[in-house]
């Protein structure tokens, strides 16, 4: 993965993990209202749970563990991993200050797309890397 690209996914998500976290919604006293199931951040609901140890005892997906074959497939994977890091960039900036946001969302923004023009560049480190 590119310098640039990785480091503006550390910086984000270290700053998102510095901020303290949202207050949790007050609870109502209201009988009619339907149980609904808890969604509180960080705290996997039981039936999710249990589905992902389902997962996690099948193993990896093999094709995890396959290398792209062709440059095209390379490109393709690296433009897919610049735009999951604008994704995780974005979700971490939205989590900042309001007065902190839109200056967090511009160079993610900027980050990504300087990445998308380089993106050869990327894939060709990233093969001589291996």
């Amino acid at each position: 993965m590119a310098p640039l690209l990785l480091g503006a996914i550390l910086c984000a998500s270290a700053y998102a993990q510095t901020q303290p976290p949202a207050p949790a919604p007050a609870a109502t006293s209201d009988s009619a209202t339907p149980a609904v199931q808890d969604s509180t951040p960080g705290v996997t609901p039981p039936a999710v749970a249990q589905q992902q140890q389902k997962e996690i005892a099948h193993g990896d997906p093999g094709r995890w563990y396959q290398h792209d074959s062709t440059a095209a497939d390379q490109l393709r994977t690296v433009r897919k991993e610049i735009a999951a890091a604008l994704q995780e960039a974005t979700l971490a900036c939205k989590k900042q200050p309001a007065a902190e946001r839109n200056a967090c969302l511009k160079e993610a923004r900027s980050t990504y797309q300087h990445d998308m023009v380089n993106a050869k560049l990327i894939r060709d480190e990233n093969n001589r890397l291996e």
